[in-house]
């Protein structure tokens, strides 16, 4: 079977397949990866050397500096680790865009970018829902929400199934957990092939 964007849109412009993307998108995405990485690399690199600079202030000058230098690192920290959370989600992000899937008699089979592979089995999904999604990828009038397939594997928590316009950042966090696709009707009408369960619409 052909393999579908995971995604069906890109630039506000609606596409069933990676193909459909010109080039200038796939450039994109590389850039976005590229400079979400170097930058990761840069702040995520620099705070700790500041962090290891007072700690050998503290080694070299004694007791008396300890309580001074430990609230500058505890104040470091948080923000360093922010950053780097952000800049994870911004790569996630990236791959996804970039992301197909394909369904067979097993399961979803997904190839995010890099070629890096996941099988999701059709009797380890608990449910399959089309819900709203809270997202800035689109244009015009409904730019910060979209329509998808939440796809979520036995043993998720209730909180986890809360119906709610979840963001990006909430399913790279659970991400081995729950999937997502974006909606569309053939999508449905292929997923109905495989999957026997109800399909519901928590939209409503």
């Amino acid at each position: 079977m052909e393999k579908r964007c995971i995604w069906n849109w890109d630039h506000g412009k609606k596409i069933e397949y990676l193909e459909e993307k010109g080039k200038k998108a796939k450039f994109e995405t590389i850039f976005g990866i590229g400079i979400a990485s170097v930058a990761g690399i840069f702040f995520g690199v620099l705070p700790l050397v500041v962090i290891f600079y007072y700690i050998f202030e503290i080694v070299l000058q004694g007791p008396s500096v300890i309580q001074e230098q430990i609230i500058n690192i505890v104040i470091i920290i948080p923000f360093w680790g922010m950053w780097i959370c952000a800049v994870l989600v911004q790569i996630y992000a990236c791959m996804v865009s970039d992301g197909r899937y394909y369904l067979n008699e097993k399961g979803i089979q997904i190839e995010y970018y890099f070629h890096i592979h996941r099988e999701i089995c059709w009797k380890d999904i608990d449910i399959i829902e089309r819900r709203t999604m809270s997202t800035d990828s689109r244009e015009g009038e409904k730019a910060s929400e979209c329509d998808i397939f939440f796809i979520c594997k036995k043993g998720c928590t209730e909180k986890e199934k809360k119906k709610k316009k979840r963001g990006i950042i909430f399913y790279t966090m659970h991400r081995k957990r729950i999937m997502l696709i974006g909606y569309s009707k053939e999508r449905e009408e292929e997923l109905r092939q495989y999957w026997d369960n109800e399909i519901r619409d928590q939209r409503k």
